[in-house]
């Protein structure tokens, strides 16, 4: 079963353990997931501040188009639609192309794509 993290902003992280709980320790699956979650929680920075949620497989989308804007709700990830996409990853550079009114502007806009 996938652990969803809840981060602090609303967004999710999904991962999921390799190693199954052992059977014969007593714990639940649920428990032993959960005590496994916290130790990969100690050793990955991009978890600390998560709260780790156990969600069937089959209430993650299948469709991962809008993964930035999946959402837990209870026991399930849905995708909030209402979140708007994020920036391209270059966005400042192709509005200073936008912008750009000479051929000397292009140039210097140029050699930042090329450096």
């Amino acid at each position: 079963m996938p652990i969803v993290w809840q981060m602090p902003d609303g967004s999710i992280q999904i991962t999921r353990l390799v190693q199954a709980p052992d059977p014969t320790s007593g714990e639940s699956v649920s428990d032993a997931v959960l005590r496994l979650a916290r130790i990969v929680q100690a050793k990955t920075p991009a978890l600390v501040g998560g709260i780790p949620t156990l969600v069937p497989t089959a209430q993650i989308p299948p469709d991962r188009l809008n993964r930035t804007k999946w959402r837990l709700q209870g026991t399930s990830v849905v995708p909030d639609l209402s979140i708007p996409d994020p920036p391209h990853p270059r966005q400042a550079l192709i509005n200073e192309i936008a912008a750009a009114t000479t051929i000397a502007d292009l140039k210097l806009l140029l050699r930042k794509v090329v450096e």
